[in-house]
């Protein structure tokens, strides 16, 4: 028995059949197409990291001493001139230092200008009393050994002859004993002065001036070093700029190689934007940027404008990932927006134009490396 299929039927399928077909192979063509796209024409591509704004020179001033705040003079982002003092450490127990060195100099200032003015004066007569009239004293006191000692021998020879008492005679002979030893000191005192006494009495005492003036260098010394401290105590603006963190609270404290201030430099500001390490070899300097703030909406305002200024040798690691710090300093800004210092963001680098195939297999590496 045969089964009989009606004619319109089949008509149908195969409409439909040729349709499927016509339908893959246009697909097919079409991919095909968009493959051989992906090798003969390129693309813009673009590295893409986020980061935050800083000041083209930045500084952290950190503190060398152990102390508290005394004062704040500014506030966060406020514009500072060049040699403005900022913020100030107490420095009491410097000062007080600072005014027992200056003390002790004038001491010794005073001290010393008495010392000058003796010296003056042992100049004219350096010798001490009991020395200055040695030489006239020895000639007296020869003489009236002399006497004495001729008196004796006249009273001895009247005291053979019973003339004169045993008591007188000894009288006499004491005072000859007595001139001897008065003879004797003198003749002492005089070799003494011989041998330069006078000299070295006013040697002495120009050594002793000397030997002032040397601790008052030092305490001079110790002043300036004092002083000069006390620049660790103020933290001065080192040139034109603003400030992005200074401490709001006086009496914080503070230890040596604490960040007390973050300061940005120079005009403009900079993006420091943190590429993987995987799209990190795309990157070159000048490459122009677009900058994303999250200060300002894209849609309203658009993007900051950007150029490469050059990349950091070392990495950093980041939520488990290393990235390369890329260095941007903006160019444009629209409407003459300003950037919040420590603003984030998201940069766009573009690093150039390559075939479709090789920026999305990631083969450009080659073309950078020149393989």
């Amino acid at each position: 028995m045969n089964i009989l299929v009606p004619l319109h039927g089949k008509l149908n399928f195969q409409h439909q059949l040729k349709i499927i077909t016509r339908l893959v192979i246009a697909l097919v063509s079409v991919m095909l197409a968009v493959i051989a796209g992906t090798f003969i024409f390129s693309m813009n591509d673009e590295s893409i990291g986020r980061g935050t704004v800083e000041g083209l020179r930045n500084y952290d001033m950190k503190s060398s001493v152990k102390s508290r705040i005394a004062k704040i003079h500014f506030r966060d982002g406020d514009q500072v001139k060049k040699g403005v003092v900022m913020l100030e450490l107490d420095s009491s127990d410097l000062r007080d230092a600072i005014e027992n060195v200056t003390s002790s100099i004038r001491e010794l200032e005073a001290e010393l200008g008495v010392k000058l003015a003796e010296l003056e004066l042992l100049k004219h007569n350096p010798l001490p009393a009991e020395y200055r009239h040695t030489k006239i004293a020895l000639e007296e006191s020869r003489l009236r050994l002399a006497t004495s000692q001729a008196e004796l021998n006249a009273y001895k020879a009247l005291r053979k002859r019973g003339v004169v008492a045993e008591l007188d005679y000894n009288r006499h002979e004491m005072e000859v004993t007595r001139n001897k030893m008065e003879l004797e000191k003198l003749q002492n005192d005089y070799a003494t002065l011989s041998s330069g006494l006078a000299t070295k009495i006013i040697a002495q005492a120009e050594a002793g001036i000397e030997l002032l003036k040397i601790r008052i260098e030092n305490k001079r010394k110790e002043l300036i070093s004092l002083n000069e401290k006390m620049s660790e105590y103020r933290f001065v603006a080192p040139e034109d700029g603003q400030i992005a963190y200074i401490p709001t609270k006086i009496g914080t404290y503070v230890e040596p190689g604490m960040s007390v201030i973050q300061y940005a430099a120079g005009n403009g500001r900079k993006f420091v934007a943190y590429i993987d390490e995987v799209e990190i070899f795309k990157i070159e300097e000048n490459q122009s940027v677009r900058i994303a703030s999250s200060q300002y909406s894209i849609y309203e305002y658009g993007y900051f404008g950007g150029e490469v200024m050059y990349i950091s040798e070392l990495p950093q690691e980041r939520a488990g990932r290393m990235y390369y710090p890329v260095y941007i300093k903006i160019t444009h800004s629209p409407e003459n927006l300003t950037l919040r210092l420590g603003s984030s963001g998201e940069a766009r680098i573009s690093t150039g134009r390559d075939r479709i195939i090789r920026t999305i297999m990631g083969t450009n590496r080659k073309r950078r490396s020149g393989k």
